[in-house]
C-alpha cells in the first residue's frame, strides 16, 4: 500500500520519469500500465528489482501480487530456479487469456535488452505460449526520434 510518491529515495540511483501533460512526473512503467489497462487489461502493473522486488498498479501504489499475477510470478520464479532476473517492466493481465509484458527501453540512454531479460522471455514463451504478448516500448528521446512511447514485438 506504500505510494510512489511517498517512497524513499536513494541518491545514488538516477532514473527517467515520463512528464504528463498536467506537469506530474511518473515511471515510465506506470505510463505503460495505464495505457493496457486503457486497451483492455482487466489487471497492470510495473515492476522494480532494483533492491527488492516491488509490484506496483498503474496508480503508483504497492500492491502484493495476486490472482493472475502471483501465479504468474510463481510459475515464472519456478521456471526460473528461485529468481525473477529478466522480469519486463510491465505485467499486464486481458480478460481473454493474454499476458502482456513490456520491457521500456530509453532511447537517450541507449537501453538494451540485457541476456537476463531474454532468457525471461524464452522461458514465457515455453511456458505461455501463444497467451504471451511481449514488446519493448522505446521511449524518450534519441537524435532522430520524436518524444513519447513506441512499442516493437
Amino acid at each position: 500500500g506504500e505510494s510512489w510518491h511517498r517512497s524513499p529515495t536513494t541518491g545514488d540511483q538516477r532514473e527517467h520519469y515520463v512528464q504528463l501533460e498536467n506537469g506530474e512526473q511518473i515511471p515510465v512503467g506506470a505510463m505503460i500500465a495505464r495505457e493496457l489497462m486503457t486497451e483492455g487489461a482487466s489487471d497492470a502493473y510495473f515492476t522494480e528489482l532494483w533492491i527488492r522486488f516491488v509490484l506496483m498498479g498503474p496508480d503508483l501504489v504497492c500492491v502484493e501480487p495476486r490472482g493472475e499475477a502471483a501465479q504468474f510470478l510463481a510459475m515464472m520464479r519456478d521456471a526460473l530456479g528461485g529468481r525473477l532476473a529478466g522480469l519486463p517492466d510491465v505485467l499486464a493481465f486481458f480478460p481473454d487469456g493474454r499476458i502482456a509484458l513490456r520491457e521500456a527501453k530509453n532511447v537517450g540512454a541507449k537501453d538494451r535488452l540485457q541476456p537476463t531479460q531474454h532468457e525471461f522471455a524464452r522461458v514465457a514463451r515455453r511456458r505461455f505460449g501463444s497467451r504471451l504478448d511481449i514488446a519493448v516500448v522505446e521511449w524518450g528521446r534519441g537524435e532522430k526520434k520524436r518524444p513519447g512511447l513506441r512499442s516493437k514485438r
